[in-house]
């Protein structure tokens, strides 16, 4: 009996817990995050080359704060990829509609600039409105690129990046923050990353699935 009574207190503690943590606010992590927009994903097919698009998107998590402004620059590897035109805002506009009447995305000082080799610069989207809240995502950039060359390094090809001090930053409910730099205590948000295949990964790969067909033939 007593044995009995302790799993029955054990199981209503544990519950108790469960429930508790059910309840509590989960983190919330904002992005910007980089796709290749004929692949829909963050890494394109293995053997794609010549001109391709860099979509950078913001997503704004649930219960995170309202974003009204985002500052940014997108870092590429100058080896694998040659930037050949970049602009702000969606696919079809520099303004980027947001939800709400009047709540829009416009750049301050239309242009990015793309002279400098391994990074594209003036990145700027701002509102006077209330901003991008939680639970959406928006399209408020892109970079053309002409992939020239495959190197089997393992690293992130297209970065966005938030490293010009006094210029880069992003300003949400909570004020202005992440300012001239990628990682610090006051931005709580993610920055994605895209790939160039890399083939020699692929080739083991497809190595690996014809041995293993080989041996299972041979059994």
């Amino acid at each position: 009996m007593r044995a009995t009574a302790v799993s029955t207190v054990k199981t209503g503690i544990i519950s108790i817990v469960l429930i508790m943590l059910a309840a509590a606010p989960v983190a919330a992590l904002s992005s910007l995050d980089v796709t290749w927009r004929s692949a829909g994903s963050p890494k394109l097919p293995v053997g794609t080359t010549g001109v391709q698009i860099a979509d950078i998107t913001l997503t704004v998590d649930i219960g995170a704060n309202t974003v009204s402004g985002v500052f940014w620059s997108v870092g590429y590897d100058a080896t694998e990829l040659t930037a050949i035109g970049a602009r702000e805002g969606d696919n079809s506009t520099l303004t980027t509609n947001l939800p709400s009447m009047g709540n829009e995305f416009a750049p301050i000082a239309p242009g990015a600039d793309i002279t400098t080799v391994g990074i594209v610069t003036g990145f700027d989207q701002g509102t006077l409105g209330t901003g991008l809240v939680a639970g959406n995502t928006r399209t408020i950039g892109s970079v053309k690129f002409n992939v020239t060359n495959v190197i089997a390094d393992g690293q992130g090809d297209v970065q966005v990046v938030i490293q010009q001090t006094g210029i880069d930053g992003i300003g949400d409910s909570s004020g202005t923050r992440c300012i001239g730099a990628l990682s610090r205590n006051d931005c709580p948000y993610s920055f994605g990353a895209a790939l160039v295949p890399e083939p020699t990964t692929a080739t083991l790969v497809v190595l690996g699935l014809g041995m293993g067909a080989f041996y299972n033939r041979r059994r």
